[in-house]
């Protein structure tokens, strides 16, 4: 009898299992195979009939066309990978030790705060009072500064550091106290070497956003091209084909000589951009992933 049962477990055991690894393959698939497209279009050469995972003929024509005018996209990618940086470093440590200010019950202001944020996340001043007070009060639009300072802080980002913090052992903090520690090296000496995985995950976060930011960009920057970010300037060639006609003309040395051939590249010039707008945001992930498991 109990043979039966342990056999009966077993099995349902075994098919849940291959139920959940089922689900989680198909999912993973809704997100891997729109990429692989993605890159089997970028190198598809010059001429496209339809979308396939396999082309007819693979070419790196897109992308020598991207390179043959380098100078915007690698300012693109210049300005991008600086805010990014500057925004992480600055968010995450501002939004860490207020976190950890939050998370501490002897903190006199602790219970007015969160009622502050709780607020300030139901309810938003909305889009054209934040560009008004942006951009004529702060006087931050057409200079880099307008992609950092006004999202360096995130409620719900302080709200899950706040959640870590508290969950560390309160014993620690005590004896680093008795010693004669100060609550700022508590702060950056001991609250945050043992929040690795939410700070990581979160910096992660901001940075992805960041990187994928097109709108501050059409909103805030509108003479300096300079200024331009990565993904406004892909969302630049996928809107105007006027751009990819430039690319083409350079490749052709100066001349629109094949008008049909120019035509279908429109669209593998738009898939190259677009590849290489997510690859190093793409490319960090792996090195993170281990921080996102705990």
């Amino acid at each position: 009898m109990n043979n039966k049962v342990s056999i009966k477990r077993k099995k349902k055991i075994k098919f849940g299992q291959i139920g959940l690894h089922t689900f989680y393959v198909l999912t993973s698939l809704t997100y891997i195979l729109p990429l692989l497209l993605m890159v089997s279009i970028s190198v598809s050469g010059k001429e496209i009939t339809k979308y396939k995972f396999i082309p007819d003929e693979v070419s790196l024509f897109a992308y020598e066309l991207i390179f043959k005018k380098p100078e915007q996209l690698l300012k693109a990618y210049g300005v991008t990978a600086f805010y990014c940086i500057a925004g992480v470093i600055l968010g995450i440590s501002i939004m860490a030790m207020c976190a950890y200010a939050l998370s501490r019950r002897n903190f006199v202001l602790r219970g007015a705060l969160n009622k502050f944020m709780l607020v300030s996340i139901l309810f938003s001043g909305g889009t054209i009072p934040t560009y008004i007070l942006i951009s004529k009060y702060f006087h931050m639009n057409e200079t880099i500064w307008v992609y950092i300072i006004p999202w360096l802080v995130s409620t719900w980002t302080i709200i899950l550091m706040k959640t870590f913090f508290m969950n560390l052992p309160n014993e620690l903090f005590e004896a680093a106290r008795i010693d004669g520690a100060s609550e700022l090296r508590i702060c950056f000496n001991i609250a945050m070497p043992l929040s690795t995985p939410i700070i990581v995950t979160q910096a992660y976060a901001k940075f992805l956003g960041g990187w994928n930011d097109w709108k501050t960009c059409s909103i805030y920057i509108r003479k300096n091209l300079d200024l331009w970010s990565l993904q406004f300037l892909v969302k630049q060639y996928m809107d105007k084909s006027d751009m990819t006609a430039s690319l083409y003309m350079a490749a052709q040395g100066g001349g629109m000589t094949d008008t049909a051939n120019y035509v279908s590249m429109h669209e593998t010039v738009m898939f190259a951009m677009a590849i290489m707008g997510i690859g190093p945001a793409f490319l960090v992930f792996p090195l993170i992933q281990k921080h996102y498991e705990k």
